[in-house]
């Protein structure tokens, strides 16, 4: 976003960030290219990085995008599909943009960004479970925050065979 919060990044700030990997031999590499790796099949050169960025906000392709093509770094987006159409958020022409230049890839972030560690009020076990199931269903990357195991909880109640990639931020609440 163009205003520091400790949840986004100014635009001048993601440039600098940009700029130090290009300059520091960093690798940036393609979340999806992290299975492999985390299983063992393959290597990821010395200083690998993967850019990742959440909720699918309109400055992902205002801002992001520019200084990404700019350095030719991948990225995935993380959003989730409840807010897509909203005023600030991307539009399908942009993601569609985005991911056709072949260095962005588009990944869920949930259907509806709920907390889902908690249960809703008055809401039974049951119902509970048929929520955060309809929120992830068919999910084979996820990105998630958590401040406590509930989400660890979640996942494993909810990916039994595992996802293929879990992307997870403990700093965020």
């Amino acid at each position: 976003g163009t205003k520091p919060s400790s949840m986004t990044v100014t635009p001048a700030a993601f440039e600098a960030q940009m700029r130090y990997l290009a300059q520091n031999g960093y690798t940036v590499v393609p979340v999806s290219r992290l299975p492999a790796f985390l299983e063992g099949k393959a290597a990821l050169p010395k200083k690998s990085v993967a850019i990742t960025i959440d909720d699918g906000y309109r400055s992902t392709y205002e801002i992001a995008y520019p200084i990404l093509k700019k350095y030719g770094f991948p990225a995935t987006v993380y959003l989730y599909s409840d807010f897509v159409g909203a005023p600030d958020a991307l539009t399908w022409a942009q993601m569609k943009e985005m991911t056709a230049s072949g260095l962005v890839d588009i990944q869920p972030h949930s259907k509806t960004h709920s907390n889902l560690t908690m249960k809703l009020a008055g809401e039974n076990e049951a119902r509970y479970r048929e929520r955060v199931s309809s929120d992830l269903r068919g999910l084979r990357h996820y990105a998630i925050h958590f401040t406590k195991c509930g989400y660890l909880e979640v996942l494993s109640h909810q990916f039994e065979a595992g996802p293929e990639i879990a992307v997870a931020d403990p700093a965020q609440n």
